[in-house]
């Protein structure tokens, strides 16, 4: 688990089996995370501050990269994790 992260504040949420669909929506001060199943609209998960991502803030800074990533949360997992179709849309 990240440092800093308040276990007793921990957002979950049920999935059925199958397919998720999963969004990040970006402008210039945050990005949403977001995700659904089949045909529902996305549920937003969290709201992250983009400042923390600028020169002014870090000190330096490469750019964006977004990338596909997952995790069992430190144990062994017998899910898969296909990913069969990453895209970006202009806004």
């Amino acid at each position: 688990m990240p440092r800093n992260v308040d276990k007793n504040n921990i957002k979950t949420y049920s999935l059925n089996p199958g397919p998720v669909d999963l969004q990040v929506r970006g402008d210039k001060t945050t990005f949403t995370f977001a995700f659904r199943q089949g045909n529902n609209e996305f549920t937003n998960v969290e709201t992250a501050d983009a400042k923390f991502l600028a020169t002014e803030t870090v000190g330096f800074f490469t750019g964006v990269y977004v990338g596909l990533y997952a995790t069992g949360n430190g144990k062994a997992s017998e899910a898969n994790a296909d990913y069969d179709w990453f895209e970006y849309l202009k806004k």
